[in-house]
C-alpha cells in the first residue's frame, strides 16, 4: 500500500519491519537511505538522529521523527519558524532535503530529548509492543505528543499522548491494502 506522508511524499508500507542499525554521524554513504520501508529504533537512536538532524540544519529542535529501515526523516524547526526535512541515514552524513515556508503559523512545540525515553515506552505499551514508526509533538488541545506504531500484521496505530504521559489509541488502520 502507498499513501502520502505528512509532507505529501508517497510512502510504501511493508507488513513486516526490520531492525535499524545505529546512527553514525559523519561517515560517508554511497547510496541514499531507503525511506520506503520502516524499521525500529531505540530511544537513544531517536535522540542521536534528532541531534544529528538539528545540527545539520542549524535548527532549534525537532518537531517530528519518522523511522525508516535506511535511517530517519526528521522535521527540524529553524530559528525563523520554518521547517526543513532532514534525512539522517543509518550510515553517512545528514542531508537537508525540503524546506517549507510555513512561518505564518505558530511554531510547533519541540521534542524534548528528556521525554523521548518515556514517550517510546508509553507508545509501545499503548500499541501492544508494535514497532514505533513516528513520534511528534502536537499542538492539539489535550494532546502533547503523537506517535504512530505498526504491528507485523499490518495494523497501524495512531496514539495520542498527554503531558502526563497518558496514551490513547486514536486510530487503527489496516495498512496492508
Amino acid at each position: 500500500m502507498t499513501w502520502p506522508d505528512r509532507h505529501g511524499t508517497q510512502v510504501v508500507q511493508p507488513a513486516v519491519t526490520a531492525p535499524a542499525t545505529p546512527v553514525t554521524p559523519g561517515t560517508a554513504t554511497t547510496s541514499p537511505p531507503d525511506l520506503t520501508d520502516r524499521g525500529s529504533a531505540t530511544a537513544d537512536e531517536l535522540i542521536a538522529a534528532i541531534d544529528t538532524a538539528v545540527a545539520a540544519a542549524q535548527g532549534r529542535g525537532a518537531e517530528c521523527i519518522e523511522v525508516h529501515r535506511g535511517g530517519f526523516l526528521v522535521t527540524v524547526q529553524l530559528a525563523d519558524g520554518a521547517d526543513v526535512d532532514v534525512v539522517v541515514p543509518s550510515t553517512g552524513a545528514a542531508e537537508v532535503r525540503h524546506q517549507r515556508d510555513d512561518r505564518d503559523r505558530t511554531p510547533s512545540p519541540l521534542l524534548n530529548p528528556d521525554d523521548i525515553h518515556k514517550l517510546v515506552d508509553v507508545a509501545r505499551e499503548a500499541s501492544a509492543g508494535a514497532t514505533l514508526i513516528e513520534l511528534s509533538t502536537s499542538d492539539d488541545p489535550g494532546e502533547a505528543f503523537e506517535a504512530v506504531a505498526l504491528r507485523a500484521d499490518g495494523h497501524q496505530f495512531e496514539i495520542s499522548i498527554t503531558d502526563a504521559m497518558v496514551a490513547t489509541v486514536t486510530d487503527v488502520e489496516d495498512s496492508r491494502d
